[in-house]
């Protein structure tokens, strides 16, 4: 080495020339041309001159030259040596702006210390090493540690503070990466204190010379812990919405699906989110029922901001879908719509009031008690044939209506059945409300839950 390594940084480049002053080799360290350092012709004449002294031993150890190079215009080229032959020579060549371009940038950075101590954000810089050359009050604010971590890398800082060398590691990544790559990069941390969790944002930029050279790296940092907060409770948000039971979507002003969560997927026999995604809400309805919808619902919406009712919607088989909807529009003119699927409800609704025209119609009396043999509904021929309304005898046990010519051993076998929750039947004498008598032919079946406990008794 023709300097040592620290003294080497400050070379910009090295020569090697034959006693023709042909060049041999160029080690152009900082993207110097040979040809520049001499194109004037003064230049070139002074350093021809001085060269063909050299070799025959009678030069200066160095000759100082003005050269058109962009960042230095003063250049100092030093004799190193020959070979044995004395048949080539190798030349130094060194920038003698260096020291003062350094000294005067380092300056610059010391008079602009309190327009970065103003800025409201972490700012640092390093060299090239890695080392701290500067830290902002905000990136630091205990003055002691900001004076001791000068010249410090974040290694030595982390074992200063006995923190986990692994974010140390992620640091010199990151540092690297912008060396090598010559762009800004980025890392995100999180770290807890005693005021609580923390994320920063940390920037690296290179911060460049007039020839494109990395000389520092600046970094910064931004807070995002409120942002990340906010990414949090979104995240939870959305898992809450993607796990509902209801149907949720949401469509933009063209009426057009930008998201659903599954169970609206699901809910109208779909697989795949992406079946709905840039369509209308037109595919899932028939005809009859979007005239409805544009013409009754919608203007409701545009007045009052929101709707709830039901719609009668297709799944993908075509299948009737009853649905209970919210429909709330959006600022954009879009609209959030929550859905409950309430097609076996409405079925059974419809096969109940059946049931009930039914039984309400029959000739014969349709009791339903609780398993302690309480009356808690009874049909109109019930009414009809005994003379007591619902109301009347909601509550009271069926013996009421027994009187003085019921077979009481009858009763007494028929009950017996009833306890031990069997299926039963028999032919007993009833009284009216009105004191006459009638025969009735009794059926009674036990109903159970799904746990196999009694629920009620039917007596037909």
């Amino acid at each position: 080495k023709i300097r040592t390594q620290k003294e080497f940084k400050h070379i910009q480049a090295t020569a090697l020339l034959d006693s023709n002053l042909n060049l041999i080799n160029f080690f152009n360290k900082n993207s110097l041309s040979f040809e520049k350092i001499i194109e004037n012709k003064t230049g070139k004449t002074e350093f021809t001159n001085w060269v063909k002294l050299l070799f025959a031993g009678k030069g200066d150890a160095e000759i100082h030259l003005s050269a058109q190079l962009t960042g230095s215009t003063s250049l100092k080229i030093s004799f190193s040596g020959f070979n044995t032959e004395k048949s080539m020579i190798c030349l130094t060549i060194e920038s003698e702006d260096y020291k003062d371009n350094n000294s005067n940038q380092v300056k610059g950075l010391q008079f602009n210390k309190n327009i970065l101590n103003s800025i409201p954000a972490d700012i640092v810089f390093w060299n090239m090493d890695h080392q701290y050359i500067f830290l902002n009050e905000n990136a630091m604010k205990n003055a002691d540690l900001r004076k001791w971590i000068i010249g410090k890398n974040d290694f030595e800082f982390f074992q200063y503070r006995n923190k986990p060398v692994e974010m140390a590691l992620k640091r010199r990544e990151t540092f690297n990466r912008v060396i090598t790559s010559g762009e800004p990069a980025y890392l995100e941390e999180h770290f807890k204190t005693s005021n609580g969790d923390f994320h920063h944002l940390r920037i690296l930029q290179p911060i460049t010379d007039f020839e494109d050279h990395i000389e520092w790296v600046l970094g910064y940092s931004i807070d995002i812990s409120s942002i990340k907060r906010i990414e949090s409770r979104l995240l939870k948000m959305n898992l809450a919405v993607e796990e509902a039971m209801d149907g949720i979507a949401v469509l933009n002003e063209k009426s057009e699906y930008v998201y659903v969560n599954e169970a609206h997927v699901k809910m109208f026999g779909y697989t795949n989110p992406e079946d709905f995604l840039g369509n209308t809400w037109h595919m899932l309805y028939e005809k009859e029922e979007i005239s409805r919808i544009e013409n009754n619902i919608f203007p409701l919406i545009a007045k009052n901001g929101r709707w709830a009712g039901e719609t009668k919607g297709k799944s993908k088989d075509g299948k009737t879908l009853y649905q209970e909807i919210t429909l709330t529009s959006l600022p954009d003119g879009g609209l959030v719509c929550i859905c409950r699927d309430k097609t076996e409800y409405r079925e059974n609704k419809d096969r109940i009031q059946t049931a009930e025209i039914i039984v309400d119609n029959i000739n014969s009396i349709i009791m339903i008690t609780d398993p302690n043999l309480k009356i808690q509904w009874v049909n109109n021929a019930f009414e009809h044939i005994t003379g007591y309304t619902l109301n009347e005898v909601i509550g009271k046990h069926p013996g009421f209506l027994h009187g003085p010519e019921t077979d009481k051993e009858v009763v007494k076998a028929f009950s017996k059945k009833l306890k031990q929750g069997n299926p039963c039947s028999a032919e007993l004498l009833n009284y009216a409300k009105d004191g006459s008598k009638y025969w009735i032919q009794i059926n009674v079946t036990p109903l159970y839950d799904e746990n196999n406990k009694l629920k009620s008794f039917i007596s037909v």
